[in-house]
């Protein structure tokens, strides 16, 4: 159902977009068209450097979640666990700081 609204939304936008450009062709007069709007809006350094941040800002939330995510520890939020839970996390990761490497690639050395 969500798959089918976001589609006819996209289409709808699609469409919408398609019918400002035929009208602004037909009748510059009544809409600017899509051509010289961006020639207008592009014709300043500070409107281009703000488009591309824009835009450099828009691909960095893109990936940015998944990087987040990644680095989070499975189960509950830290900050959502009580500060004794914490604190017990942080002394077993000391601990196993501390101890010798017993891992299988170590034994033969």
């Amino acid at each position: 159902m969500m798959r089918v609204v976001t589609v006819s939304v996209y289409v709808l936008l699609l469409a919408a977009a398609i019918a400002l450009t035929l009208i602004g062709r037909r009748r510059p007069t009544a809409l600017l068209p899509a051509e010289s709007l961006l020639d207008e809006v592009m014709s300043t350094r500070s409107a281009r450097v703000t488009i591309l941040l824009f835009w450099w800002w828009l691909a960095g939330i893109s990936w940015l979640p998944e990087k987040v995510t990644e680095s989070l520890p499975e189960g509950p939020s830290a900050l959502t666990r009580p500060v004794a839970a914490r604190d017990d996390v942080h002394h077993e990761c000391k601990a196993a700081q501390q101890m010798p490497d017993s891992s299988p690639s170590s034994r033969g050395k």
